[in-house]
Protein backbone atom coordinates (compact mmCIF):
# COMPACT_ATOMS: atom_id res chain seq x y z
CA UNK A 1 0.00 0.00 0.00
CA UNK A 2 1.28 3.33 -0.85
CA UNK A 3 1.89 5.92 1.86
CA UNK A 4 0.34 9.00 1.42
CA UNK A 5 0.00 12.71 3.02
CA UNK A 6 -1.58 15.34 3.30
CA UNK A 7 -1.28 19.00 1.62
CA UNK A 8 -3.02 21.51 2.63
CA UNK A 9 -5.46 23.94 -0.39
CA UNK A 10 -6.65 26.83 -0.56
CA UNK A 11 -10.34 27.00 -2.13
CA UNK A 12 -9.51 30.22 -3.81
CA UNK A 13 -6.76 28.00 -5.68
CA UNK A 14 -8.84 24.62 -6.27
CA UNK A 15 -11.68 22.87 -5.44
CA UNK A 16 -11.92 19.47 -4.44
CA UNK A 17 -12.91 17.60 -7.83
CA UNK A 18 -14.77 14.59 -6.93
CA UNK A 19 -18.32 14.56 -4.90
CA UNK A 20 -17.51 13.54 -1.32
CA UNK A 21 -16.41 14.95 2.51
CA UNK A 22 -13.42 16.74 2.45
CA UNK A 23 -11.28 17.84 6.26
CA UNK A 24 -11.27 21.75 5.87
CA UNK A 25 -9.93 24.14 8.76
CA UNK A 26 -13.26 26.50 8.96
CA UNK A 27 -11.55 29.06 11.33
CA UNK A 28 -7.40 29.24 11.85
CA UNK A 29 -7.54 31.01 14.91
CA UNK A 30 -9.83 28.21 16.30
CA UNK A 31 -8.41 26.03 14.03
CA UNK A 32 -11.99 24.98 13.97
CA UNK A 33 -12.21 21.45 11.68
CA UNK A 34 -14.42 19.46 10.28
CA UNK A 35 -15.07 17.29 7.67
CA UNK A 36 -17.94 18.81 5.30
CA UNK A 37 -19.68 17.62 1.87
CA UNK A 38 -18.95 19.49 -1.79
CA UNK A 39 -20.28 18.20 -4.75
CA UNK A 40 -18.96 19.96 -8.01
CA UNK A 41 -22.32 19.89 -9.36
CA UNK A 42 -24.43 21.81 -6.70
CA UNK A 43 -23.91 25.05 -7.12
CA UNK A 44 -24.50 26.13 -3.32
CA UNK A 45 -21.49 24.14 -2.12
CA UNK A 46 -19.14 25.22 -4.82
CA UNK A 47 -19.82 28.48 -3.22
CA UNK A 48 -20.00 27.91 0.26
CA UNK A 49 -16.76 26.06 -0.39
CA UNK A 50 -15.49 29.41 -2.34
CA UNK A 51 -16.41 31.76 0.77
CA UNK A 52 -15.42 30.12 4.34
CA UNK A 53 -12.86 27.12 4.62
CA UNK A 54 -9.39 28.84 4.93
CA UNK A 55 -7.98 25.72 3.57
CA UNK A 56 -8.87 22.34 2.77
CA UNK A 57 -6.68 18.87 2.55
CA UNK A 58 -5.68 17.22 -0.27
CA UNK A 59 -4.49 13.21 0.29
CA UNK A 60 -1.49 13.16 -1.89
CA UNK A 61 1.31 10.14 -2.69
CA UNK A 62 4.28 10.93 -0.28
CA UNK A 63 7.41 10.23 -2.26
CA UNK A 64 9.70 11.27 0.55
CA UNK A 65 11.01 8.14 1.51
CA UNK A 66 11.36 7.13 -2.52
CA UNK A 67 13.11 10.42 -2.80
CA UNK A 68 16.00 10.07 0.14
CA UNK A 69 16.89 6.23 -1.18
CA UNK A 70 17.50 8.26 -4.28
CA UNK A 71 19.01 10.95 -2.96
CA UNK A 72 21.51 8.46 -0.75
CA UNK A 73 22.00 5.99 -3.93
CA UNK A 74 23.36 9.42 -6.43
CA UNK A 75 25.69 10.84 -2.97
CA UNK A 76 27.05 7.22 -2.59
CA UNK A 77 27.92 7.27 -6.49
CA UNK A 78 29.42 10.69 -6.54
CA UNK A 79 31.66 9.95 -3.77
CA UNK A 80 32.72 6.46 -4.65
CA UNK A 81 32.86 7.34 -8.20
CA UNK A 82 30.70 4.75 -9.49
CA UNK A 83 30.17 2.29 -12.75
CA UNK A 84 28.70 5.58 -15.02
CA UNK A 85 26.35 2.52 -16.27
CA UNK A 86 24.64 2.70 -12.80
CA UNK A 87 24.78 7.12 -13.42
CA UNK A 88 22.33 5.87 -15.90
CA UNK A 89 19.97 3.67 -14.27
CA UNK A 90 20.14 6.64 -11.53
CA UNK A 91 19.03 9.34 -14.42
CA UNK A 92 15.86 6.87 -15.39
CA UNK A 93 14.64 6.08 -11.67
CA UNK A 94 15.34 9.81 -11.38
CA UNK A 95 13.15 10.79 -14.27
CA UNK A 96 10.80 8.23 -13.23
CA UNK A 97 10.23 10.13 -9.92
CA UNK A 98 9.65 13.17 -10.93
CA UNK A 99 7.03 12.23 -13.40
CA UNK A 100 5.33 10.84 -10.11
CA UNK A 101 5.54 13.64 -8.36
CA UNK A 102 4.10 15.91 -11.70
CA UNK A 103 1.44 14.73 -12.28
CA UNK A 104 0.57 12.74 -8.55
CA UNK A 105 0.93 15.56 -6.54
Amino acid sequence: MQKTKYVEVKPSERLPVEKGEYLAVIDMESMFTGFYPFDPEDEHDVEWWKETPEYWLLEVPDYEEEMNEMLESILYDLENKEDPWRTVENHEKIKTLLTKLKTES
